[in-house]
């Protein structure tokens, strides 16, 4: 039988100390999913204040146009206005994301109500007036601004 080799234990380094443990980290909100919210309502936002200040009806192939302001845009630009401002505030921990899904709701309400009165008076025009893309910006920014509103609040479970 061979005898097993010597064992040089003076070559032998001292075991490596176990990492530490790192301290349990307490549960956040994913800043990404926030923040790209908050960026979708923005969006809707502003494309609902440009299309306050946009045309709403349009006459003779272009020719004649009439802005928003001229009428309910005034009102859809203020709800476009406290959107932004409330998300924003929002975003920053103020509890106003409530104000904001009301301002989404309110202009995207008077602008569809303004979509199917225009249509109703356009259909009489005999094709000499159109709706603007102003009041369809309203309406879109309007819609995207409230679902994304109601889908972090949902989302995130409690006011966004």
């Amino acid at each position: 039988m061979t005898s097993a080799p010597d064992f040089d234990w003076s070559r032998m380094s001292e075991p490596a100390e176990p990492a530490p443990v790192p301290a349990p980290v307490a549960p956040t909100r994913a800043l990404h999913s926030i923040d790209s919210r908050v960026a979708v309502v923005l969006l809707g936002a502003v494309l609902m204040a440009v299309g306050s200040i946009g045309p709403w009806i349009t006459a003779f192939g272009g020719l004649l146009s009439v802005a928003g302001t001229n009428s309910d845009g005034k009102i859809t630009l203020v709800c476009a206005l406290i959107v932004a401002a409330a998300t924003i505030s929002a975003s920053a921990g103020h509890s106003l994301g409530v104000l904001a899904m009301i301002a989404a709701v309110v202009g995207l309400g008077v602008g569809v109500y303004d979509l199917s009165h225009l249509a109703n008076i356009t259909g009489q025009a005999d094709g000499l007036a159109q709706t603007g893309w102003g009041l369809y910006a309203v309406v879109v920014g309007g819609g995207v601004a409230a679902v994304a509103l109601v889908n972090a609040r949902l989302s995130l479970g409690r006011r966004a």
